[in-house]
Order: C-alpha cells, then sequence, then structure tokens
C-alpha cells in the first residue's frame, strides 16, 4: 500500500512539474537581436526576421559600406564588440531617423 501511494504521489509531482515553465525568470539578452543580425541567413529566414532584426541589419550594411576596412571584416561588427556603447547610440540614432521617415 505504501508503495502505490508513493508511486501517485510521485507521478503527481512529476505532472506538476512539466507544467512548469523554468523559462519566465531567464532575463532576454538585449543584445540578441544585434548578436543575430551579424549572423549569415538564407533567403527563407531573412523573410521571418522580426523588425527589429531588419532595422538592425540595415545599420549594419549602411555602417559596412561608409566604414571599408578590409576583406572579411565588418565595420559593424567590430564596432559592436569594441565600443558597444557607441554602437548602441547610433542604434538609437537611426531609430530615430526611421521614425522620422515613416512619419
Amino acid at each position: 500500500m505504501i508503495e502505490a501511494v508513493t508511486d501517485i504521489i510521485a507521478l503527481h509531482m512529476l505532472e506538476v512539474f512539466s507544467l512548469i515553465d523554468f523559462t519566465i525568470d531567464e532575463p532576454e539578452d538585449p543584445d540578441l537581436p544585434i548578436n543575430e543580425s551579424f549572423r549569415e541567413k538564407s533567403d527563407v529566414e531573412l523573410e521571418s526576421i522580426g523588425k527589429e532584426e531588419r532595422l538592425i541589419r540595415e545599420l549594419n550594411m549602411e555602417l559596412d559600406s561608409e566604414n571599408e576596412i578590409g576583406e572579411g571584416i565588418r565595420y559593424s561588427r567590430a564596432l559592436f564588440q569594441q565600443r558597444p556603447r557607441q554602437y548602441q547610440i547610433l542604434l538609437s540614432d537611426f531609430r530615430v531617423e526611421k521614425q522620422m521617415e515613416n512619419s
């Protein structure tokens, strides 16, 4: 009888634990869209990216075309990795500029 009751309790506890979403407490990485924007994606993947990543990719292309460093080196990525605060300021200004264009 004790074994049967213990099995029932254990089964119930496992069912309850399986319903808990443990990802709620994990903070979202604010740099995730920026990091994703540097990743090479196929045409199919590019069609499904979000508005934020699309905006960041546009900024990165603009920065890279204005500041050509050399073969295989992207100015936008180097700026983000070495001077993240300056990159965030440029991104913020770019957002405002795009919002004003769309208004």
